[in-house]
């Protein structure tokens, strides 16, 4: 074997030789992507990772049912008044018996007409019902006189008045006359003004009953339900 020989064919062994290489290498570089293709796939979507269910949160926009035993009610003039024995129910959706959180005005009883109690209740979503009990304060029924028959009935004694008529003009009584005067507006008390959920009903009840007159206490809310304060409404 000449030298021309020998060098074709060590030309064909380095060719030979830098195939193999070059297919190595290939097959080397293929191999290592599909690891790190693998090993990245499985971080994205891991197989002993739990499904987790999503909870979506429901906003509660119902108002507890507030139920009275009555909606009238006619009691005599300075009688005591049990508001809490007037409430029947009060169940909400999420929150149970509220029976215990209702709170509600206050009337006086020392004076004739006809008032209005209100009821009402939150619950722990800012939800609001209310219910209105009616009072009729009368005064107590008259004593019915018995017959006298009259040919038994003494005449009364009869006095000798010697009195003046100028002094009977100035020992008779003075009637008070009441001149009617216009509906004030309505009152406010807001939170944003100092009052609280606990004060609140107090202070539009002592003003109610300054006025003198009849009127009711009405919660105030904003477009999303939430508590602002009362307004007292002249009647």
């Amino acid at each position: 074997m000449n030298d021309e020989e020998l060098l074709l064919k060590y030309k064909k062994y380095i060719k030979k030789r830098n195939l193999i290489i070059i297919i190595s290498l290939l097959f080397v570089c293929f191999l290592i992507f599909g690891i790190l293709y693998y090993l990245s796939s499985q971080e994205k979507h891991p197989k002993d990772k739990p499904i987790q269910n999503e909870v979506i949160e429901q906003k509660d926009d119902e108002a507890p049912i507030l139920e009275l035993t009555d909606t009238e009610i006619k009691i005599e003039v300075n009688s005591e008044l049990d508001y809490n024995s007037f409430i029947k129910s009060v169940i909400d959706k999420e929150d149970g018996d509220l029976k215990d959180k209702v709170q509600y005005s206050r009337i006086d009883t020392s004076k004739v007409g006809e008032y209005k109690i209100l009821y009402y209740v939150f619950d722990s979503s800012n939800n609001v019902s209310q219910a209105f009990l009616k009072v009729i304060i009368e005064e107590p029924p008259k004593e019915v006189e018995p017959e006298v028959n009259e040919e038994t009935q003494i005449p009364p004694k009869i006095e000798n008045n010697t009195s003046s008529k100028t002094e009977r003009e100035e020992t008779k009584p003075q009637q008070n006359i009441t001149i009617p005067s216009q509906k004030p507006s309505p009152k406010y008390f807001l939170f944003e003004d100092g009052y609280t959920i606990n004060n609140v009903v107090d202070a539009c009840a002592k003003e109610l009953k300054s006025y003198g007159g009849s009127g009711r206490c009405e919660p105030i809310t904003n477009e999303n339900g939430i508590y602002l304060g009362m307004k007292l409404l002249y009647e």
